[in-house]
């Protein structure tokens, strides 16, 4: 009995020494530079408008990967700079290794937040069609330069929420998709004709938006500050050029008891409404573009 036990005791150490072998190989030997090539090749096909940069991939336990120096840059506006990815952890799913479609899990940490869901392929073949539901928490709008340059003003505030999208083909602006996001405690510029009212702070902007064919429609977009209350929908035509999208929107303000408190930012906006700061809830549209609306009150 005491050989049967010292030979099952041998076994389990060998087993135990090859398994432990077998890992150190796989991350010494591990294909990194090649699978970056084929990960950015498969992202950054014509027709999806981005381009990805990876700085390096490693083996993460259990089985997965870690990437690490993301970068995604909008192939026609380089100028505005790339989204960063500090690290991005990504696991397949079990089921992936007996279905014909391949499926991960996914942790992403950037710009002080954490992004987490899961990706979904139809079939083997990365580059799509897929399917994605992501989870955001305490990303800093600040931090994301590629945003402010977009918008072409400072924002400000930490973002979290869900996002639902589906990809089959062509640039991923096409593809269907839903959101609900909120940016909480945060402030944004406001861009007014002849006017400098500085930045205006808020509470909170909660957003519930969809997307098809191209069209962003807002559902709802709560806009809460000391200063005011605002409300939007309506829609927004996409164009590959971010900044050129048109917007279609209305709305309402509704000036609040502190609204004369501030009084550059209170005289700068009482100078837009019109002089008008009863607490009647006054209608507005927005129209133009991202980068140049233009905005009536009624």
């Amino acid at each position: 009995m005491k050989s049967v036990g010292n030979l099952i005791k041998s076994w389990g150490f060998y087993l135990a020494y090859t398994f432990v072998l077998t890992l150190v190989f796989l991350y010494l030997l591990f294909p990194g530079a090649k699978l970056v090539s084929y990960i950015e090749r498969s992202v950054s096909h014509p027709d999806s408008g981005i381009v990805l940069a990876i700085d390096k991939i490693r083996p993460a336990l259990p089985i997965g990967l870690e990437l690490s120096g993301g970068e995604i840059v909008l192939t026609e506006r380089p100028d505005i700079g790339a989204l960063k990815v500090d690290r991005l952890r990504v696991f397949p799913h079990i089921r992936s290794c007996v279905s014909e479609r391949v499926a991960f899990d996914l942790r992403a940490f950037v710009y002080q937040g954490e992004i987490a869901g899961a990706v979904r392929f139809d079939g083997y073949d990365t580059s799509g069609p897929f399917d994605t539901d992501i989870h955001i928490k305490g990303v800093a709008l600040e931090d994301i330069a590629a945003l402010q340059n977009l918008a072409g003003r400072v924002i400000t505030g930490r973002l979290a929420g869900d996002i639902t999208y589906n990809y089959k083909s062509g640039a991923y602006m096409r593809g269907k998709g839903e959101s609900s996001l909120v940016v909480s405690d945060g402030s944004v510029a406001l861009l007014l004709p002849f006017l400098d009212p500085g930045p205006v702070k808020f509470h909170s902007v909660e957003t519930v938006a969809k997307l098809a064919n191209g069209k962003l429609t807002i559902e709802k977009l709560k806009f809460k500050s000391d200063l005011f209350l605002c409300d939007l929908s309506g829609n927004i035509t996409l164009a590959r050029r971010m900044e050129n999208s048109v917007m279609n929107l209305r709305g309402s303000i509704e000036p609040l008891d502190s609204f004369s408190a501030d009084g550059d930012l209170s005289g700068a906006l009482l100078t837009l409404l019109g002089g008008r700061t009863n607490k009647k809830k006054i209608p507005f549209t927005v129209r133009g573009t991202i980068r140049e609306p233009k905005v009536r009150f009624m």
